[in-house]
């Protein structure tokens, strides 16, 4: 790619990688770089709605392209986003179990309600 770091890569130039497996990777690298300069922006404009987009879009590339989700990880963020969270996307990482969720204040306890109904094996481990 001819760079020195895939942060200074663009999303076009993973065409470039023959490696099937090393492409996905370079694709979540660099499209995670992009949602974090765009997590910032929608974090400075108090922008929960796109924050949160983000964090579900942030799952799904690391269970697909950076493979380190699991079945039980993407149905907690499922249920999540079923329940009517903001937000979710596995934490820490990954294959450990941890999934932070995005929830307006007003209904935090009938999302983790629903949620733990539907994983229960899940444990609510902190709410603010």
């Amino acid at each position: 790619m001819k760079v020195s770091s895939l942060r200074h890569a663009n999303i076009n130039q993973i065409n470039e990688i023959k490696d099937k497996i090393l492409r996905k990777r370079a694709k979540h690298i660099i499209s995670e770089n992009q949602r974090v300069l765009n997590a910032v922006k929608d974090l400075e404009e108090n922008d929960a709605i796109n924050f949160g987009k983000l964090m579900y879009e942030s799952h799904n590339s690391m269970a697909d392209d950076y493979e380190i989700s699991s079945i039980e990880l993407d149905n907690l963020v499922e249920s999540a986003k079923v329940a009517g969270a903001t937000g979710a996307r596995l934490t820490g990482a990954g294959f450990g179990g941890c999934v932070v969720v995005l929830v307006p204040k007003s209904k935090t306890e009938i999302i983790s309600k629903s949620i733990i109904e539907k994983c229960p094996r899940s444990f609510l481990v902190t709410k603010l």
